[in-house]
């Protein structure tokens, strides 16, 4: 696609937070700064069942957590009146106090009840030197209790000490009465949320080369692989894993999947089947994969891995809203659009996926069709501030600046405030000029370097409203500065350079922006065609742009560039190719010319004649499809 039409996707449509019709990227940020999106049922335990979702400091689970009384071993009236006294303190909320008296009653009786509870109120001082006190002297008087071996092996890895972990370890699976497999994913649920990412990773590449041939140990490599965020290696094991649960499903009962579609169906574990944890420990590996694919970009990729699962079970409801992001991903947006209606159709509670759903039509510029969820929305909690927010930004696009003004005013909540404040920015500028909003954004105060990133890039946008390029392309490198990893800044920056006609600056900082995400497709395009448009380096562009269609096969304006590619090197039948395909999924100006201009140079002069007479009505104000025929006919 154009350079210029490039422009116009990355800033000219453009509001404050990127563009009023709303880019990808602020379609990303915007849903990652709400409530989290529509969940799956969380991780558990296949030892208790009960969720994982605690604090680090809970290295056990919330089994241990319910009070036992002491054992049955007779105590002294003053050491019951202490434990009495402990109790009610516990009860109150004071687990400190009631710890600094049970734990030296228990030192003192060696009472195995009484070292328990220290051991439960311990965890919930969230004091790690308290933890371990009380996890010594537990698996100390009752070597035979699992859970005190069970808060040794992880308190070890946390610490770092492997050699400790895994002595422990074996000590506990000695007094499992768990199996093998659920032992070993809930150690890799437990050490997401509790070990550093090295520690971790090292204990579970022990238990993974001990067990080799367990599918479990897969998983939880995978698990705690993506809990670290190394999502490209968590594929790889989760996709291991999913191939080993499928046999060892199978060995349960061949009927296993008629069982996984019950539970989606009825909302409720399948009945009779002897190891429900297994199926659930299955369908998670698949959500894990696809927030991995999302986490690493290859949306392509995650959507070709998962869709016979997606297929297979229609009503894992978290699954198709996962789908549907890989979907949004990788350009299919009529899809994406199609699967999340449906989510909301059957869970009128999926509030993320509702916004989720208008921030996608109001990203293609339906707005209409982006009212009615932002409506529902506005009289949810939680969800009011980011609804009136973006109603405010589909009355501004629509010339309704009263409204709009209305709508920000009323957004009160910190998280779109400062959004909210841009656009009223906006505002000002379109009514008072530059420096009367420049003094506007002045008075903002931003904390967060986020926050901070965001006023500069209005600042940025309204530098590039007065024409002032150079002092727009400064403001991306402060906003860089603050963020030398945000590719989005510097393919914003490199549009503007383009802009100002500093080619050099542009390549070199499209470059920058590759050397730190080499996968990321807008960059590959814009790039390559760049290179298409200098005719210069094809070959390089040829490989840019192939990457950039492997990745977002969706994106119409990456095919429209690999389709004009292919024309400079002479290769009008792929050049046609990319181009109708292109043209299929949007009836664009710019990629209606290319066709057309290679249709003729093909020979095809009447078909690219007519075509240009049935659609050039519809772009009076495109001057180069306006003028082709008469250009190529002078050619």
């Amino acid at each position: 696609m154009g350079l210029k039409r490039l422009l116009v996707l990355g800033l000219m449509v453009g509001g404050v937070s990127g563009c009023s019709a709303l880019s990808s990227a602020d379609r990303d940020a915007a849903l990652k700064r709400s409530a989290e999106f529509v969940p799956g049922p969380e991780l558990r335990d296949p030892q208790t069942s009960s969720s994982t979702q605690s604090s680090q400091a809970d290295t056990t689970g919330s089994e241990e957590r319910l009070m036992k009384p002491p054992s049955a071993t007779e105590l002294d009236p003053q050491v019951m009146y202490e434990v009495l006294l402990g109790e009610m303190l516990a009860l109150k909320g004071a687990q400190n106090d009631a710890f600094r008296i049970l734990f030296p009653l228990a030192e003192q009786t060696r009472d195995p009840g009484l070292a328990e509870r220290a051991f439960q109120l311990s965890m919930a001082t969230f004091d790690l030197e308290a933890i371990q006190a009380a996890t010594d002297l537990w698996r100390e008087i009752s070597p035979e209790s699992s859970v005190a071996w069970k808060a040794s092996y992880l308190m070890a890895v946390r610490d770092g000490d492997q050699s400790k972990a895994r002595e422990h370890w074996d000590r506990y699976r000695a007094v499992s009465e768990q199996t093998l497999d659920q032992d070993l994913v809930q150690a890799a649920m437990r050490l997401r949320q509790t070990a550093p990412a090295e520690s971790g990773l090292a204990f579970m590449q022990w238990l993974l080369q001990t067990h080799p041939e367990k599918a479990t140990v897969q998983y939880g490599m995978g698990l705690v692989l993506h809990a670290y965020q190394q999502y490209s290696p968590a594929i790889d094991y989760l996709n291991k894993a999913i191939g080993g649960f499928e046999v060892m499903l199978s060995d349960v009962t061949p009927a296993w999947p008629a069982s996984l579609s019950q539970q989606f169906r009825n909302e409720m574990a399948p009945e009779g089947f002897a190891q429900p944890w297994l199926l659930q420990v299955y369908r998670q590996a698949h959500l894990l994969m696809a927030e991995s694919y999302l986490g690493v970009d290859r949306p392509q990729s995650g959507l070709d891995a998962l869709a016979d699962y997606v297929e297979a079970y229609p009503d894992d409801w978290a699954m198709q809203e996962r789908y549907a992001r890989l979907e949004v991903k990788a350009g299919f947006y009529h899809q994406a659009e199609q699967r999340y209606q449906a989510v909301v159709n059957h869970r009128p509670d999926a509030h993320q996926t509702r916004l989720a759903l208008a921030l996608l039509r109001l990203e293609q510029g339906d707005y209409e069709g982006a009212i009615e969820p932002l409506e529902q929305l506005k009289a949810t909690r939680s969800f009011e501030s980011a609804a009136r927010y973006y109603l405010g930004r589909i009355a501004q696009q629509q010339g309704e600046e009263e409204q709009a003004r209305a709508y920000y005013e009323s957004v009160v909540d910190s998280e779109y405030g400062l959004d909210a404040r841009l656009h009223l920015a906006e505002l000002t500028y379109d009514q008072l000029g530059l420096e009367a909003t420049l003094e506007q954004l002045s008075a903002l105060s931003p904390e967060s370097v986020e926050d901070k990133v965001r006023v500069l890039r209005a600042r940025a946008l309204f530098y590039r409203k007065a024409g002032q390029l150079d002092q727009a392309i400064d403001q991306y490198q402060d906003a860089i500065a603050l963020t030398p990893d945000n590719v989005g800044l510097y393919l914003k920056q490199a549009m503007l350079q383009f802009e100002a006609e500093r080619f050099e600056a542009y390549e070199a900082t499209l470059k920058q922006a590759l050397d730190l995400a080499p996968a990321h497709a807008e960059l590959l395009n814009a790039l390559g065609y760049f290179y298409v448009e200098q005719n210069r380096e094809l070959e390089q562009a040829t490989e840019l742009l192939d990457k950039a269609v492997a990745l977002a096969p969706g994106q119409f304006h990456i095919l429209d560039s690999r389709g004009w590619l292919a024309y400079k090197k002479g290769e009008l039948k792929d050049a046609e190719r990319y181009l109708r395909k292109a043209l299929s999924m949007q009836m664009d100006p710019e990629v209606l010319a290319h066709l057309i201009e290679v249709l003729w140079v093909d020979g095809q002069k009447r078909e690219a004649r007519a075509l240009w007479q049935k659609h050039r009505s519809s772009f009076p104000d495109h001057e180069p499809l306006q003028t082709l025929i008469q250009r190529l006919q002078s050619s």
